[in-house]
């Protein structure tokens, strides 16, 4: 099947003239007060002396690089070039080697040059480590979480730590240090601390590494092997930690500035980089969670840090990727940049080029791709009424695309590049999702036969034009959403222990079927593992009878895409949280250990186990009626509807109670553990009809929309959810007018709460 790319409506349609300066150009005076000015300190480590050549990294120099680049360039306050100081080895923009003294000298310097009202941008990129801690007292764990310096030196038994690492105490410290002048800090940590899974390297994406030392090389004690083990909070899956400590405990103290950090992934957890953009041809080695931040931060600078935080978890589940969870700590509610503005970016971008050969300066760093669609103005200050016709992008490298004639676009004209004057703009009216699943074949290294059985039962589906979905196969290796590999558990459990990640008699009694070779459905990490709480979901293989095989894989396949797709649908938010309110609360029930309810938010993976329920609040605060639907993916991918109908909330009148549903809708069992999904649905009403019904998205018999009765919106969101289920190429309303007319008939919005279920151990 070919590719299928559903363009979204642009909700940025409208006048909002003034509002389109606010990304094209910074505003004078971002801060309130004068004299207030932005500092950055941006430190890449790819060379370890001390450390083996293999260990060695690439990514944290191109992070550093894009974001200088984007602070000088594109960001929504000045930073003066001299406020950018960068340490790193063989950049030219480097002001120093990233070593411990130059790290600690240029801290020092930021909290001796702060002033009240500053802004400080910090962003670390290289390895992370843990140590036994200098002060066990002080920490949960009893462990360090450690920056590793380019200086960095070996641990021993002797030492029991790595001399001239950067510790978490001093970070927090140094910061501190800033925080008590008044200025205002945000704090980016690109890096590892430890794992608890190991990974299939036969599906890894080739160039993928992780950003963390293999402790198995070195003379480390004994009991820095394996996961981290809590002192005094329980298992560590229980409570999310970061190098500062316990979630939640960062950045509000009263005394003190605030501060807002980022974390790529929690401290047993393993972050990657690899080349970014996945599927281009000028891919970048980055650290994931730099490149996504770097994305998300040129879509909309003009987000809450939460609202931020909420924007890569998305873009984490749309990639099919559940590990790792970044954290997201502190001052969440400010807004980015310390902006004290609520202004509205509008992307667009100055055309660049003659005659038939027409660009912008921005691409696939600013989330454009093909397709999309754009307005073209004589003057960035004007109203799309004034628009001079319509373009689409050609081609796009990450930070250019080439713009190409647009088809009719009914009241909005196209427009020839030639007739573009000198000096336009073009503004994005029009985005594009791709709406496909990536799926890599399995290698062939190990049990040829079998896997090269897999790959023809891959090749039918992939073509059987009666599927709902749209699958694109690649190599073993190569970017993929859902990556297969075989392996028995034993096979499994052997790795697992060869890499210190588990007990071999511990693990011994999970495992159910030893020696059967299983497929495996990996997400976009490869993480493999046999704890219930890890295990990907998996099939026995019967070489001598692959029809349960080939029936199993056509269901979980588009299970898995109409999950994936649901996630990359969640970037787009109608409402703003201005009209839709949705609150997820975790409540404590008799079997789990879990003792207070807990507010699950869309910025971060939280934690439920067997007897816990979950009650979903929806304010509709609006002036039109929403319908909501509300649906729960499994670790296994299946979709099942939590509602018997989906539900109409009605408009606010003057005088009236908002309309309201508030429930407790289901109860978390242990028939399946792992990284699960709530998915909650919320879609303008449709005049005159049933509420839209979601309920054909589950996975019984894989039902397709076509022949069903349920109510489907006629745009709109709802319209694209129906159109990804049935695997159709789909796009929007051609006309400009009636993309305005009913802008508020199509709005939409999914939001979605992760949870990984745990065992009650």
């Amino acid at each position: 099947m070919s590719g299928l790319v559903i363009p979204r409506r642009a909700f940025l349609l409208g006048s909002a003239a003034t509002l389109g300066l606010a990304h094209q150009h910074r505003p004078a005076g971002a801060h309130s007060g004068s004299g207030v000015r932005n500092h950055a300190l941006l430190v890449a480590v790819t060379e370890y002396p001390n450390l083996f050549r293999s260990e060695w990294l690439t990514g944290p120099n191109n992070d550093a690089q894009l974001f200088h680049d984007y602070l000088l360039e594109d960001a929504p306050v000045s930073f003066a070039p001299e406020d950018i100081r960068v340490l790193a080895t063989g950049l030219e923009i480097a002001h120093a080697e990233p070593t411990l003294d130059a790290i600690r000298h240029e801290m020092a310097r930021l909290a001796e040059v702060a002033e009240p009202g500053d802004f400080v941008f910090l962003h670390f990129g290289g390895h992370g480590i843990e140590q036994p801690a200098r002060f066990p007292e002080q920490e949960v764990d009893g462990r360090d979480q450690v920056f590793m310096p380019k200086d960095v030196r070996r641990m021993t038994s002797e030492t029991r730590h790595w001399p001239n690492g950067y510790v978490d105490k001093d970070i927090k410290d140094d910061i501190t240090a800033i925080r008590r002048k008044g200025a205002f800090v945000w704090a980016v940590f690109d890096c590892c601390h430890s794992g608890t899974i190991t990974r299939a390297l036969d599906a890894v994406t080739e160039g993928e590494v992780s950003r963390k030392v293999d402790l198995r090389r070195y003379d480390i004690p004994a009991d820095m092997w394996g996961g981290t083990r809590s002192r005094s909070l329980g298992p560590p899956d229980l409570q999310p930690q970061n190098i500062f400590g316990p979630a939640g405990d960062v950045g509000l103290e009263a005394d003190l500035a605030p501060l807002v950090a980022f974390f790529a992934a929690q401290t047993t957890e393993e972050t990657p980089e690899m080349p970014l953009p996945p599927l281009s041809d000028a891919a970048l080695q980055m650290g994931l969670f730099s490149f996504t931040l770097l994305t998300r931060l040129r879509e909309n600078p003009y987000l809450s840090f939460r609202q931020m935080g909420q924007a890569i978890h998305h873009a984490y589940l749309g990639m099919n990727r559940s590990r790792p969870s970044p954290l997201f700590e502190g001052a969440l509610d400010k807004r980015l940049f310390n902006l004290d503005s609520d202004a509205l970016a509008l992307r667009q971008w100055r055309i660049t080029g003659e005659g038939a050969v027409r660009a912008i300066d921005a691409g696939e760093l600013h989330l454009l791709a093909p397709g999309a669609r754009l307005a073209v103005l004589a003057d960035p200050t004007d109203d799309l009424d004034k628009a001079l016709g319509l373009v689409e992008i050609a081609s796009v490298t990450p930070l250019r695309s080439q713009l190409g004639p647009a088809e009719d676009a009914g009241d909005l004209p196209t427009l020839a590049l030639a007739d573009i004057p000198a000096n336009a703009f073009a503004r994005l009216i029009e985005g594009v999702v791709q709406m496909e699943l990536r799926v890599a074949r399995p290698a062939t290294d190990a049990r040829p036969d079998l896997a090269r059985a897999v790959q023809g039962l891959l090749e039918e589906i992939v073509n059987d034009d009666r599927i709902p979905a749209r699958f694109r196969l690649v190599e073993p290796n190569a970017p993929a959403d859902l990556r297969l590999s075989i392996f028995s558990e034993n096979e499994i459990l052997e790795m697992m222990t060869g890499q210190g990640m588990a007990d071999a008699a511990t693990m011994r009694a999970v495992i159910t079927d030893p020696d059967t070779p299983r497929l495996w459905l990996l997400d976009n990490s490869a993480g493999l593992s046999l704890r219930a709480s890890e295990r990907p979901f998996s099939r026995p293989v019967d070489p001598d009878d692959l029809r349960p095989l080939d029936i199993w894989l056509r269901s979980s396949l588009t299970a898995v895409y109409r999950a994936t797709n649901l996630a990359r649908l969640a970037q787009f938010d109608d409402f703003g949280g201005d009209d839709v309110q949705v609150k997820v609360t975790r409540l404590p029930q008799f079997m789990s250990p879990l003792t207070s309810g807990e507010e699950l938010v869309l910025h971060r993976t939280g934690v439920v186990q067997p007897g816990n329920t979950a009650h979903v609040h929806i304010e509709n605060a609006g002036s039109t009626p929403v319908d909501v639907n509300i649906l729960y993916i499994g670790s296994n991918y299946a979709i099942s509807s939590m509602l018997p109908d989906p539900v109409r909330l009605r408009a606010t009148a003057p005088g009236e109670v908002n309309a309201i549903f508030s429930e407790e809708i289901l109860e978390f069992d242990d028939t399946s553990f792992g990284h699960e999904r709530l998915l909650v649905v919320v879609t303008a009403a449709e005049p005159l009809s049933n509420p839209l019904d979601l309920s054909f998205l589950e996975q019984v018999g894989v039902r397709a929309l076509a022949g069903t009765e349920r109510g489907v919106a006629g745009g709109g969101l709802g319209a694209m959810i129906a159109d990804m289920a049935e695997g159709v190429t789909t796009r929007g309303g051609t006309s400009l007018a009636a993309r305005r007319a009913a802008q508020a008939s199509q709005r939409g919005a999914v939001y979605v709460f992760s949870v990984n279920n745990v065992p009650v151990t």
